[in-house]
C-alpha cells in the first residue's frame, strides 16, 4: 500500500573538495509480484544498516534535478 503515490527521492553526498545532492520527482508504487521483488534483490543493492527488507518501492521518475558543489576554503573573517 502507498499513502500517496506522488513522491520525492533525495541523495546527497559530501567528499574532501565537493558536495552533490539529487532530487527525483515521481510516482511511486510497492512491488508486489514475486518476479519483480527477484528482480530487485538481483540488483545487489545495500542499505546502510543491513536489514531485511518487507516492501520493495518503485519509483516511476517524472523529472531528476541536482546541484554540484566545489568546496573551497572557508574564507577569513575581516574584523
Amino acid at each position: 500500500m502507498v499513502f500517496n503515490d506522488r513522491v520525492l527521492f533525495e541523495t546527497d553526498g559530501i567528499m574532501s573538495d565537493q558536495a552533490w545532492s539529487v532530487v527525483l520527482r515521481g510516482t511511486a508504487r510497492v512491488l508486489s509480484k514475486s518476479a519483480e521483488i527477484a528482480e530487485a534483490e538481483e540488483l545487489g543493492l545495500a542499505s546502510w544498516v543491513p536489514t531485511l527488507k518487507d516492501f520493495y518501492v518503485e519509483i516511476d521518475s517524472g523529472s531528476v534535478s541536482g546541484w554540484h558543489f566545489k568546496l573551497g576554503e572557508q574564507p577569513e573573517r575581516d574584523f
